[in-house]
C-alpha cells in the first residue's frame, strides 16, 4: 500500500505554522504534527476503528488533516473575538486551550489578563506555572507554583509539577519532598510514582554524591519500588520497564538510555488520557464559533469522542465530555424545531397548536440555553 501523508503551511495571526500528517498502517493511527519554525508545537492523533476498510484510509487521513488546519484557523479567529469582547470565563478557557495546544506565550497573556480582571482566589497561578514550565521558564514557573500550592494545598497535580520544576533547577531535595507530598495526597497517583523513579535515576547522573539522598545503588532500588507501585496502579505501562532498570545493577553506564526509555513510556501513558476535544474548546466554539448551528461539526466531535471511548471505555471524563456534546446537539435540534414551528405559522398564522408549541419552546429554551452555557463553562 502506498504511503499516505500530507503537508501544508498555514498563516494564523502573526504565525506561520506547518502541519505534517502521516498514517501508520500497522496501528491505524493518523498523526498530525504542528510546527513553528521547525519546532514541534503540538501533535494531534486519531486511531481508526479496526473495521475501517483500507480503501477508506486515504479519505480519513485527508479529512483529519483538513480538520487540523481548519481547527487552527478557528482557534485564532476565536482568540480575536475573545480579545475584542470576551468575558473572564472566555479568557480563561482560551488560555487553557492555548496551553493544551502548545501556544504557551498566548496562554500566559490570557491568564495574566484574567488576573487583572478578577478577584478569583487562585489568580490562575497553576495555569501560569504550567505555561512557564512547558516553555522552559523554570524560575517563573516556580514562583507561580509556590502561590498555587498555597491556593490549593491538597492538589496532587501541583505538587507533582513543583517536583518536576525543582528537578529542572537541580534542587533534588525539594523535588523529592514534593513528590512525597503528591503521593501523600493521592496514594493512587501512578504518574507521581513513575516520575519519582525517573527523578531518582536522574539524580544519580546530576548529583551522585548528594548527601540528602541515598547512595546511587540504593536509589536504583528505591526507583524500582516506585515503578512497581506505578505498574500496580495502571495496566497501561509496559512491564518491561522494570527489566530495563534491573540491568543497571550489572551495567550502570546504561542509565541515560534507561531514563530516556522511562520518559517515553510515561509520555505514552499520559498521552493516552488526553482528550482530542476538551471542555474549554467546546465552550469557546459554542460561544464564539456557532458550533450549535453546525450539525456536521457537532457530529464530527461526537464521532471523535465515541471513537476514543471504544478504545478507552474506562475514562469517566470522556463520557462527561460526550454528554456535553449531546447537549449541544440537543440545542441544535431545539433551534431547528423552533424554526420549523415558525415556518408553520408563516404558512398559517392561525395555526394555534403551532403557536402554543412555539411559545412553550421559546420560554423553556431560554432556561436550557443558560443551563448549557453554565455546564460548558
Amino acid at each position: 500500500m502506498k504511503k499516505i501523508g500530507l503537508n501544508s503551511n498555514i498563516q494564523v495571526g502573526s504565525k506561520t505554522l506547518h502541519v505534517q500528517t502521516s498514517f501508520f498502517q500497522d496501528s491505524r493511527k493518523i498523526s498530525s504534527g504542528i510546527f513553528e519554525g521547525g519546532k514541534i508545537i503540538d501533535i494531534k492523533e486519531l486511531t481508526l476503528r479496526s473495521d475501517t476498510p483500507p480503501e477508506q484510509y486515504e479519505f480519513e487521513v485527508k479529512q483529519f488533516h483538513e480538520y487540523v488546519l481548519s481547527d487552527l484557523e478557528l482557534l485564532f479567529s476565536i482568540a480575536d473575538k475573545v480579545n475584542s469582547d470576551g468575558d473572564v470565563p472566555s479568557r480563561k478557557n482560551l488560555g487553557l486551550l492555548f496551553l493544551k495546544k502548545g501556544f504557551y506565550e498566548e496562554a500566559k497573556q490570557q491568564f495574566l489578563l484574567v488576573r487583572e480582571k478578577t478577584n478569583e482566589a487562585d489568580g490562575c497561578n497553576y495555569e501560569l506555572g504550567k505555561a512557564c514550565y512547558y516553555s522552559g521558564e523554570y524560575e517563573n514557573a516556580l514562583e507561580y507554583l509556590k502561590l498555587a500550592v498555597i491556593d490549593f494545598p491538597h492538589y496532587a497535580d501541583i505538587q507533582l509539577l513543583l517536583a518536576r520544576t525543582y528537578k529542572e533547577l537541580l534542587e533534588y531535595k525539594f523535588a523529592v519532598n514534593h513528590l512525597q507530598l503528591a503521593i501523600n495526597i493521592n496514594n493512587n497517583y501512578h504518574e507521581a510514582y513513575f516520575t519519582f523513579a525517573i527523578i531518582l535515576l536522574e539524580s544519580i547522573i546530576d548529583v551522585p554524591n548528594y548527601a540528602r539522598l541515598r547512595e546511587p545503588e540504593e536509589r536504583v532500588k528505591e526507583a524500582l519500588d516506585y515503578l512497581h507501585q506505578a505498574l500496580s496502579l495502571s495496566h497501561e505501562y509496559n512491564r518491561l520497564v522494570i527489566e530495563s532498570v534491573l540491568e543497571l545493577f550489572n551495567d550502570p553506564d546504561k542509565i541515560s538510555d534507561v531514563i530516556a526509555g522511562l520518559k517515553r513510556e510515561l509520555k505514552k501513558v499520559t498521552d493516552i488520557k488526553k482528550k482530542e476535544i476538551d471542555d474549554s474548546e467546546f465552550y469557546l466554539k459554542f460561544m464564539f464559533a456557532g458550533l450549535d448551528k453546525d450539525s456536521d461539526a457537532i457530529d464530527f466531535y461526537i464521532n471523535l469522542m465515541e471513537k476514543s471511548l471504544t478504545l478507552h471505555p474506562e475514562y469517566a471524563d470522556l463520557y462527561q465530555s460526550l454528554g456535553k456534546a449531546y447537549l449541544v446537539k440537543a440545542w441544535f435540534y431545539i433551534s431547528k424545531a423552533s424554526g420549523a414551528f415558525k415556518n408553520a405559522l408563516k404558512k398559517n398564522p392561525q395555526f394555534k397548536r403551532a403557536q402554543k408549541t412555539l411559545t412553550l419552546i421559546e420560554n423553556d429554551s431560554k432556561g436550557f440555553l443558560n443551563l448549557l452555557k453554565t455546564i460548558l463553562e
